[in-house]
């Protein structure tokens, strides 16, 4: 996509769910905005097709909104570091320059770089004194949800606790500022939950304020039906008063709630976990009441070629891509990281997108030397193009490409190794910030090399969150 102007820019960032291909082609038609530092200008680094749209605060901080709800939190930190950069010109631009410093410390808080997400947000404390208690409360808020995050990747006992007890004194300084904030009433009570056995917090504190969240919720429900906020926070108020079944119920009424998509499920479930903990159960108690929440990894065979092995026959095409799409749908699949080669992989991509699912795709080399390689010798010399259409499709409809840094297809084992241990690494990377668990899954004919069989489907039984 390519944008003529800021007003198409802004267009796109004010709509409700701007895609991550459109965030990526306003980001690469941005005029930069250059680190004084370095002592460069702005001017300096125009072209024609750059449009200075991130020079305007308001607009830059939709940017940074769209690019941490849809996940792109490279991106959003990338843009939040540039907009930082200028001073704010009025008292609205105040405010969104600390939203888009909100945004920051949320990318990097799931990037896993809690301390610097810290060092960002602490100090946007006393900048918002004068910009409404509402952005206050935000900000204690998301503190106490570094601090969460923190006590959940600790590595002792006492680093969880001290965590564990800064969060619930951010979530608590949240409630005292707005007493009826849904959210700080839920952070409170499941962070008291967390701290009671240890004398930091009452137990009867904290089902006291669970008892008022399932009054607050009954009454937010009653006027505008059931939503995401009301239905975890019912959740973890029955789980706070020791009524699991119930939190479970509440819990599993997340996936039929409109509009709930992957990304809110997986951080409800997320937080699901912090419950599971404070009862004295453990971290996956919560899971059975989520969908399957997976990155799925998959890799598979190439077509036959004349000559070569019977690998994935012309003939087998169909049956394959049955069973392609019975099993992804026997997985609930939801988001797939696969490459884009002739074959299983645009098979796999095709039944995925099939099911509105996410496709990350990541290609060893550049994109049109991949489709020389790895996609257009497999169509039949002279008749009907069959891969490269799917190939086409496939880059037009994923939700983001990553190209690693080969220039051309390795001459060498080394070359293909490297290649497996990054695409392995994107895939944890994903999965880790994304709060998914891993499952590979190959489309294999179950044979080591040469031989005749027919292709299996197999994905492993474990995976990691």
């Amino acid at each position: 996509m390519s944008f003529e102007n800021i007003s198409d820019i802004e267009q796109v960032l004010r709509s409700n769910s701007p895609s991550v291909r459109d965030l990526h082609a306003a980001w690469e038609q941005r005029l930069p905005i250059p680190d004084t530092a370095r002592k460069k200008s702005a001017g300096s680094l125009g072209s024609d097709k750059q449009i200075a749209w991130l020079q305007d605060i308001s607009i830059g901080r939709l940017f940074t909104k769209h690019a941490v709800e849809q996940e792109e939190f490279l991106l959003a930190m990338d843009a939040a570091q540039e907009i930082l950069r200028l001073p704010p010109a009025n008292a609205k631009d105040v405010s969104e320059r600390l939203r888009v410093r909100m945004d920051y410390a949320a990318a990097l808080t799931r990037m896993g770089n809690t301390s610097q997400a810290r060092e960002e947000l602490e100090p946007c404390l006393s900048d918002a004194k004068s910009q409404g208690r509402n952005l206050r409360v935000d900000i204690l808020l998301q503190l106490g949800d570094i601090a969460r995050e923190e006590s959940y990747h600790a590595a002792t006992k006492a680093e969880q606790h001290n965590a564990a007890l800064r969060a619930l004194g951010f979530y608590q300084s949240a409630l005292d500022e707005d007493r009826e904030r849904l959210a700080a009433l839920v952070r409170t009570a499941a962070a008291s939950l967390t701290l009671s056995e240890s004398g930091e917090a009452s137990r009867g504190e904290s089902e006291q304020v669970a008892r008022h969240i399932l009054s607050a919720t009954k009454k937010d429900e009653d006027e505008s039906g059931p939503h995401l906020e009301t239905s975890e926070a019912r959740a973890t108020a029955h789980a706070v008063l020791g009524d699991l079944n119930a939190a479970m119920r509440s819990f599993e009424s997340l996936r039929n709630l409109e509009g709930v998509g992957t990304s809110q499920l997986a951080e409800a479930r997320f937080r699901a976990q912090f419950l599971a903990e404070s009862l004295g159960k453990p971290r996956d108690f919560f899971k059975p009441a989520f969908p399957a929440l997976q990155l799925i990894v998959f890799s598979g065979h190439l077509p036959d070629q004349p000559g070569g092995r019977t690998r994935l026959p012309p003939g087998s095409i169909g049956a394959v891509r049955d069973a392609m799409r019975a099993h992804l749908s026997l997985l609930q699949a939801r988001v797939g990281l696969v490459s884009a080669s002739a074959g299983a992989d645009l098979l796999f991509i095709e039944a995925l997108r099939e099911r509105q699912g996410g496709v990350h795709i990541v290609l060893p080399w550049e994109q049109e030397e991949f489709r020389r390689t790895s996609v257009q010798k497999f169509d039949p010399k002279g008749g009907p193009k069959y891969w490269e259409p799917l190939y086409d499709k496939a880059l037009g409809e994923a939700a983001t490409i990553r190209t690693i840094g080969q220039a051309y297809e390795p001459g060498s084992d080394i070359g293909w190794e490297y290649m497996m241990e990054v695409t392995a690494g994107i895939a944890l990377q994903i999965a880790r910030a994304s709060r998914l668990d891993i499952k590979p899954m190959v489309l294999w004919d179950g044979l080591p090399g040469n031989g005749r069989a027919a292709p299996i489907l197999f994905t492993s039984s474990g995976g990691t969150s």
